[in-house]
């Protein structure tokens, strides 16, 4: 039996998004496949972890400029397992991970994992574990994604592929295979013929620190003609203000925290 480990982060939602999509596409083409989806960040760090992913996503929804100038300064960094020498219990832990379950194969989806392996184990050398790095940016890739080793990088289109090969990352290395979401959303069975009658569906799905969403809910609610769904995600007090928003409309509209089912969200028409 085969063993797979992912490794994600959740700074932004599309690594541990990738992630599953991942996991549920092998799954479905090999279900003996044991398949790991491990956060090292959180399980090492904990509370401190998780106030950094908070202050990370204001600080992209909130200092957009402060977050290009960092962005920028990673990306022209040459050598990166140096200046991520400050996360060495996540590092170590991840260590003891690989040596306990021995994976067959190691998939990062997080842009620090890469690194970590390097400094632990060293550059790839074609044996086992497989090391493949799935990267979740398009076209515009910074650095730290591909300064590293791995036997693979999987990427989403040709327009990155070809960015990366004039980076100087080996076109034998790159795997244009989209960007990984769940099988369901390939799932026939959610799928039914559009109306062209009233209402129209609205799915709003609201992404951490946006401090004007409540706004364009009470805009969105007030539309003739629709039916709005709106999804809060984790974010308690974002939940309650948009359930007021409900509570006060004439038009009422459905509130959904944290869910797996966006398949049939996105494909559902009543």
């Amino acid at each position: 039996m085969k063993k797979i480990l992912i490794l994600t982060a959740g700074f932004g939602e599309g690594h541990n998004s990738a992630a599953r999509g991942i996991r549920d596409g092998l799954l479905q083409i090999a279900p003996e496949t044991q398949v790991q989806i491990r956060d090292i960040f959180a399980e090492t760090f904990g509370v401190i972890n998780t106030v950094a992913r908070r202050a990370y996503l204001r600080g992209i929804n909130r200092l957009p400029q402060a977050w290009a100038s960092l962005y920028s300064w990673i990306d022209k960094q040459e050598e990166f397992r140096t200046r991520l020498r400050w996360f060495f219990p996540a590092r170590r832990r991840l260590a003891e991970i690989i040596r306990q379950d021995r994976p067959d194969a190691i998939v990062s989806v997080f842009p620090a994992y890469p690194h970590f392996l390097d400094e632990t184990f060293g550059a790839v050398n074609g044996s086992r574990p497989k090391r493949v790095v799935a990267i979740t940016d398009s076209i515009t890739i910074n650095a730290i994604w591909f300064r590293c080793s791995a036997d693979c990088f999987l990427i989403a289109n040709e327009p990155t592929a070809d960015v990366l090969t004039r980076a100087g990352v080996s076109r034998h290395l790159l795997r244009v295979l989209g960007f990984p979401v769940s099988p369901r959303f390939a799932d026939p069975s959610l799928r039914s013929s559009r109306s062209i009658d009233p209402p129209r569906r609205i799915l709003y799905m609201i992404t951490p620190g946006q401090a004007l969403a409540p706004d364009l809910v009470r805009e969105l609610a007030v539309i003739p003609n629709t039916q709005l769904t709106v999804t809060v995600g984790h974010d308690e007090r974002l939940r309650l203000a948009v359930q007021s928003i409900r509570n006060l409309s004439t038009q009422k509209f459905e509130v959904i925290g944290w869910t797996t089912e966006l398949p049939r969200l996105l494909t559902a028409v009543r």
